[in-house]
């Protein structure tokens, strides 16, 4: 099992989620395969696509873009096909759309519904 970690454009979410779910490849109410998506947004010192995503840190001191970070949990022979999905679908128009990051998972363990 792996764990899949993108950090994308703001702008360029919505696309990814779309295109993970139109290729079949996250169904978020299975058990196994592509699961736990997840978005958090961040400030980040990702290469803004445009002069409305930059903004200056005071706390910074420097110029920083609002980015999100995309996370799911899928089986290994996943991994290709969803970096290849998210590649595509959060490239921006200038061609930078970020970083994915693949880890491992050493165990996964379901909370159930009845405790066992």
């Amino acid at each position: 099992m792996k764990a899949i970690k993108a950090f994308v454009h703001s702008h360029r979410i919505a696309d990814v989620i779309a295109e993970l779910q139109e290729f079949g490849q996250c169904d978020l109410s299975a058990t196994s395969g592509c699961r736990n998506l997840t978005v958090f947004a961040l400030t980040g010192i990702l290469k803004a696509d445009n002069v409305k995503e930059r903004r200056y840190s005071v706390e910074l001191a420097q110029e920083v873009t609002q980015e999100l970070k995309l996370e799911l949990l899928c089986e290994d022979e996943q991994v290709d096909q969803l970096i290849e999905i998210i590649q595509r679908s959060a490239r921006s128009a200038h061609g930078y759309g970020g970083w994915i990051y693949v880890t491992d998972i050493y165990r996964a363990v379901q909370i159930a519904a009845d405790g066992n």
